[in-house]
């Protein structure tokens, strides 16, 4: 018994002192752990400081910050040794420039200080005669009109408001801008601390306005017959300007394709796969892809409609403002035709009666009452009821990807050949708008009846292409905030455009 217990007693002294030698193992392990990342956080953090010596020193270089000394103080020294001397008295030192000039600033792309993208602007004040070692003092000058109660990262600022100048004579600063389009800055700068701006002495750079840049690139489809459903100069030039108007400029990636035809995109994702194929990756994610194409009416948006009309002639086409019957690839549109006979009551048109036809270029019904039963003369004409499924009217499809589907098709079907353009150019502008962000989520204009579409209908984001819409964006005098100040203060940069306006997709 005696020698079990010891037993026990020995075992237990050895299972404790295992698992102590366990604990103090992983202490030990823990401890080692804590080291080496506490070393490489102060590797890491010495490597940040020297970068950071590095990148200051390489400013200084440049003209960027750096202790100087003030002109003032160096002109009395260089005098007084000039006089000690006997030499005549030092050219008195001056801003000759302040540089850019006036100019459109890209704040949506990607930083690039010489092609004027991004939001930092390289501003440089060159002095004379050269001489390193002087102070110049830089003052932001934010336009009147600039939008006011933006959040507190997105307000114009200098990255130094004095600079030395370098061994050419120049002092630098950065300018940051804001990302409301159409915003404007310049910069003023001075040999002299808090000089008053406009003051004698004072240079101020040109005025650099706050702009984003799209891209654009075009997909047209051929017509059945000759010749593309295509999209004209002058509908470009009217979107450009609807986008200028809000600050944005479009700029073609010089691709413009041509595609075999069809007649009808039966869903959405049947038109954005045939516009993949004429879709390059150029200028993505800042890109749309405009893609004319005939129709594009999916079965489950056709309408059942009836049509009641007196016919006066035996062979008649009624003048109907927009009759287009869905019969893409072959499908039956006629539901029901019937007239009414010598006895009074409605019954059938015989087969192939009633039909469609083409006249003055719009799509219209043709009565025939050949071999019917009844002549109708303008003097006794006859009733006719139809019921048939009609396409919808749509102008155009946007919001889902880069693929803006504009149907030119369905536009030449229902207006007349010299609205064709602005109607067209109106939809351009729209169609970019939802892709774009509007009128979605709870947006004080958003409309009530009309989902995803402006309350105001003398805007282009109003639900319904008419002739003689507006195609700019409703301004501040209409709502603000509204549809041009969405615009105005849309993020636009390659990480807010997302997913939507990738290629592929």
């Amino acid at each position: 018994m005696i020698g079990e217990q010891t037993v026990i007693l020995v075992l237990g002294f050895g299972l404790f002192a295992l698992i102590a030698l366990i604990v103090v193992a992983v202490v030990v392990v823990a401890l080692i752990i804590v080291a080496v990342v506490l070393h490489v956080s102060e590797q890491r953090a010495e490597e940040e400081r020297a970068e950071a010596l590095a990148a200051a020193e390489r400013d200084a270089e440049a003209g960027f910050g750096g202790e100087g000394v003030d002109a003032a103080e160096v002109q009395c020294a260089d005098r007084a040794a000039a006089a000690a001397a006997g030499e005549e008295a030092p050219e008195e030192f001056e801003l000759v420039s302040v540089e850019p000039g006036d100019q459109k600033w890209y704040v949506n792309m990607d930083e690039d200080d010489t092609a004027h993208n991004g939001r930092m602007v390289t501003i440089t004040a060159t002095i004379s005669p050269v001489r390193s070692g002087i102070n110049v003092y830089f003052t932001v000058v934010p336009g009147a009109d600039n939008r006011i109660g933006l959040a507190a990262d997105d307000q114009g600022s200098l990255s130094h408001d004095r600079s030395a100048t370098n061994d050419e004579g120049k002092a630098r600063t950065r300018l940051r801008l804001t990302t409301y389009g159409g915003d404007e800055f310049r910069v003023s700068a001075s040999l002299q601390e808090d000089a008053e701006l406009g003051a004698d002495g004072t240079e101020s750079s040109g005025n650099i306005v706050v702009w984003r840049r799209m891209y654009y690139e075009i997909a047209e489809m051929r017509k059945p017959t000759a010749g593309q459903f295509e999209m004209a100069a002058a509908t470009v030039t009217m979107v450009r300007n609807a986008y200028a108007n809000v600050f944005v400029e479009m700029s073609e990636t010089g691709t413009r394709d041509v595609g075999d035809h069809h007649a009808n995109f039966n869903t959405h994702d049947d038109g954005y796969t045939w516009a993949d194929g004429f879709c390059s990756s150029d200028g993505v994610p800042f890109k749309i892809h405009y893609v004319i194409v005939d129709h594009l009416c999916p079965t489950s948006r056709r309408e059942e409609v009836p049509a009641s009309f007196d016919c006066a002639a035996v062979v008649n086409t009624p003048n109907n403002p927009y009759f287009r019957p869905f019969d893409f690839d072959g499908a039956e549109w006629l539901i029901s035709a019937q007239y009414r006979n010598a006895e009074g009551s409605f019954v059938d048109f015989p087969a192939g009666k009633v039909t469609r036809t083409i006249a003055s270029g719009y799509t219209k019904l043709r009565v025939d009452f050949t071999a019917v039963g009844v002549t109708p003369t303008a003097e006794s004409p006859v009733p006719v009821n139809i019921r048939y499924y009609k396409a919808p009217g749509y102008n155009g499809w946007g919001g889902a990807n880069l693929h803006l589907v504009i149907c030119r098709g369905s536009m030449e079907e229902a207006y007349e050949a010299g609205q064709i353009e602005t109607i067209m150019a109106g939809t351009s502008v729209h169609e970019p708008g939802h892709s774009l962000g509007l009128v979605y989520g709870s947006l004080a204009w958003k409309s009530a009846a009309h989902s995803n579409h402006c309350n105001y209908r003398d805007c282009v984001m109003w639900y319904q292409g008419y002739s003689g819409r507006p195609r700019d964006f409703h301004d501040e005098t209409v709502s603000d905030p509204g549809c041009r100040t969405f615009l105005r203060g849309k993020d636009m940069t390659r990480s807010a455009m997302g997913s939507t306006w990738q290629f592929p997709r």
